[in-house]
């Protein structure tokens, strides 16, 4: 047993000196300015993925190809970046005025521009956590194309086996496929990969995109012949990091434009001496919390609020949630769509405009609902947003209330659905602990018929670089962990400089954490590659949100 012991521990202690690894190699490649990932520069970053095989990759440490991990990333990367040899980070530096046409992945807010053939730009505005994880993705992406690359080639002179000619006939074929075309192209393909026809024909469609229904095959045919064109000419692939994005890194150059935006839009609405509440969430809870009982009545008297609620998080309900976003516009609320870069949107909801609610001039609350942020971006946008408005006649200082931060999570002891409620936020990879005081409490979800545990969170470096022997690590160790996420530290980190250091806010300001399970990682098949909550999210989201509007609002 206790060998047992000892053999996890070394494993979780491997683990975590390959993230710190991953994370020092990636800031020297970032100021270095480029690197090949599949060359020697890129051989720490490889050497530490294959010694981390974090649950979200999959069999990234086997020879057969990992179908569900490479669907992962390819839908937070731009379409088309496996036919570009170069990949270049930039700073928001004006494309968006050029003839380029932006590409949004399916799911990462980030813009992206195809410059031509060979080269795909992406933007980062949201800080270092944004390149930790598309270099990850793109090393992912790499190390399966050479494994893609070993099962077609036969020898240095670039003889490749039958199965590969049959799928280059097939993605460089001019017209539709037929649907024998396809069948025989997967069948050929299925066979390289090492997965059974089964297992390719299902998966196929889940890759196909309105651009390309055919996008599974193009995707490792194009995979396959740039790591082929690696080996035998020494043709590699090659990150470059832009100028401009390696001076304004760290400079909080997107996070000051947003935070001035919103308190300017404060100004003009007359909040600024207003009592203010801010909310990290999703654009949809608080804003349906507040109006929809009033903007859909027939639909609340013949249906329970939280089939509403559930009917509204379906794509089909469209008509629906634009009658809510119409009817909050004409009662209080206030929409910021973003422009500075940070891809955070912000709501701003005047509660003495709220239906059936008395009106209480100047001292009913303004609650500010910001976006989610992703990861070390969190820090940024906080930081900037409490700092004091300056105009040239007046600092002025907000008048910051309660801060409430609510997000998914991933669970160490539960499942999708459940709730988390910390009481301190641990930072990954250090011993830096953010303890506070929760005005949210596990007795306020004491009669919802949800489950809702409490400990320490982990704020981890990034979601997809976690392993099993990690998270048990987390679980089972003195530190009492429930959960991991990404930006609670950093969130933390900036309300106790303003509150306790600065001055900036009053330090008696309230603050509520809350997060309901997305996946719990240490269950087979419940990691985060896994897929989205689907319904299942919904009562959570708004028990939180009902408990956080109830403290600001009474």
């Amino acid at each position: 047993m206790n060998k047992m012991k000892s053999h996890i521990r070394t494993r979780a202690q491997e683990s975590s000196g390959a993230i710190e690894r991953i994370y020092i190699t990636m800031r020297h490649l970032f100021n270095r300015g480029f690197y090949k990932p599949m060359g020697v520069s890129g051989e720490t970053l490889r050497e530490a993925l294959f010694i981390l095989r974090p649950e979200i990759y999959g069999s990234i440490a086997e020879e057969k190809i990992e179908l569900q991990g490479l669907l992962y990333v390819i839908d937070r990367l731009p379409y088309g970046i496996e036919e570009c040899r170069f990949v270049n980070l930039t700073s928001d530096e004006g494309y968006k005025n050029s003839h380029f046409k932006v590409i949004i992945p399916e799911k990462r807010r980030r813009n992206c521009y195809r410059i031509d053939a060979e080269q795909m730009n992406i933007e980062i505005t949201r800080g270092r956590s944004e390149i930790y994880d598309i270099l990850t993705h793109l090393t992912f992406l790499y190390i399966e194309s050479h494994k893609i690359m070993k099962q077609v080639l036969i020898d240095e002179k670039g003889t490749v086996i039958r199965d590969w000619q049959k799928l280059e006939a097939a993605v460089l074929k001019k017209g539709e496929l037929t649907q024998n075309d396809k069948e025989t192209a997967l069948t050929h393909t299925a066979n390289f990969l090492g997965r059974t026809f089964e297992e390719v024909n299902e998966i196929y469609s889940q890759f196909a995109s309105p651009e390309d229904e055919n996008r599974f095959l193009s995707l490792i045919y194009f995979l396959g012949k740039y790591a082929m064109e690696e080996v035998l000419d020494d043709n590699k692939r090659i990150i470059t990091f832009s100028p401009v994005l390696r001076e304004r890194l760290g400079h909080h150059i997107y996070g000051e434009r947003w935070a001035l935006k919103i308190k300017q839009t404060l100004e003009e609405k007359g909040f600024l001496e207003r009592p203010l509440h801010i909310i990290s969430a999703n654009m949809h809870s608080v804003m349906n919390s507040l109006y929809a009982p009033a903007a859909l009545a027939s639909e609340f008297k013949q249906k329970k609020p939280l089939e509403v609620f559930e009917a509204l998080s379906k794509h089909v309900n469209v008509k629906l949630r634009d009658k809510i976003q119409k009817f909050a516009g004409d009662n209080g609320m206030t929409y910021v769509e973003d422009t500075s870069g940070t891809n955070t949107n912000v709501q701003i909801f005047d509660t003495s405009k709220l239906p059936g609610r008395l009106e209480t001039g100047d001292k009913s609350p303004v609650i500010i609902v910001m976006d989610y942020a992703f990861g070390e971006q969190a820090y940024e946008s906080m930081d900037e947003l409490l700092k004091p408005y300056e105009t040239k006649e007046k600092r002025h200082f907000l008048n910051v209330i309660s801060i409430s931060i609510m997000g998914k999570a991933g669970i160490l002891e539960g499942g999708k659905g459940d709730i988390m409620i910390p009481s301190a936020h641990v930072f990954e990879g250090t011993a830096d602990n953010y303890p506070f005081k929760n005005k949210l409490k596990k007795s306020h979800f004491a009669e919802d018929d949800v489950k809702v545990c409490t400990g320490a969170m982990i704020t981890v470096l990034g979601t997809s670089l976690q392993n099993r022997d990690i998270l048990k690590f987390f679980h089972n160790s003195t530190w009492n962990v429930i959960g991991l996420e990404m930006e609670g530290a950093h969130y933390q980190k900036a309300i106790q400089a303003a509150s306790k250091i600065r001055g900036s806010i009053s330090g008696k300001v309230e603050v509520r954490y809350a997060y309901y399970a997305s996946d719990n990682p240490l269950e087979t098949g419940s990691t985060l590659a896994s897929g989205g909550l689907g319904t299942t999210g919904v009562k959570p989201t708004y028990l939180i949100t009902e408990k956080i509007l109830k403290q600001i609002l009474n």
